[in-house]
């Protein structure tokens, strides 16, 4: 049975709040252990809560006083360059998330855009109130599928990989392998997916509502 997910804020009621702290302090704890015994490591706990008459202190306290002195001695840049505050921990998590949250969205409106390219090759009409924003993706991703099957189709007249003329009262025959469909052209991997992100045609997306739809 998966675990359910930990929110990380503060656990409003008190007697949830102790059995909570309770538990995890025995859970950090015995992983100080773990991590000394395995990797053989200088570890150093003190713990301070309001549920303890006196602070829990790992291994011991002449081992933490031993620890911390030689954490004092070190240089200035030595001791910060690992050092982390709560609120720098929390804006990261936060920017890591983002990330992920905007690539993502732009997966998404590549999958948007691709689905329309489909319907236009259909013959779907363009209304010419269009968003500029908008054509401007359509188009990229038009433009960037006619140059796939154009290099298939190099590919599959030059097996060497150069350019061959084509002559109309000429009959050519290769062994190279039969060229993708183009279906299978239209279907981008994620490394042309990440490609993509990076062009700045698509850049507008970071100001768009991942639900916009097109005008008509």
């Amino acid at each position: 049975m998966p675990r359910n997910k930990v929110i990380l804020s503060l656990i409003e009621n008190e007697s949830d709040r102790k059995v909570s702290y309770k538990k995890r302090e025995k859970g950090f704890l015995k992983k100080a252990h773990e991590l000394s015994t395995l990797c053989d490591v200088e570890i150093a706990v003190v713990i301070d809560s309001p549920y303890n008459n006196e602070p829990t202190i790992f291994p011991n306290y002449s081992a933490a006083i031993n620890t911390f002195i030689k954490f004092k001695e070190l240089p200035t840049l030595e001791k910060s360059k690992d050092m982390v505050t709560r609120e720098e921990f929390t804006k990261k998590r936060i920017e890591k998330i983002e990330k992920k949250l905007l690539k993502v969205r732009k997966q998404n409106r590549l999958k948007e855009i691709t689905n329309d390219m489909y319907e236009v090759t259909k013959g779907k009409d363009v209304s010419p109130n269009m968003d500029p924003y908008y054509f401007n993706d359509l188009s990229y991703v038009i433009k960037k599928n006619i140059m796939q099957i154009r290099k298939a189709m190099n590919a599959d007249l030059s097996p060497m990989g150069s350019s061959m003329p084509i002559n109309n009262h000429q009959n050519y025959t290769t062994n190279s392998p039969q060229s993708p469909q183009l279906s299978e052209l239209l279907n981008w991997n994620n490394d042309d997916v990440v490609t993509l992100l990076e062009d700045p045609s698509l850049h507008n997306i970071n100001s768009q509502d991942p639900n916009h739809t097109n005008n008509t």
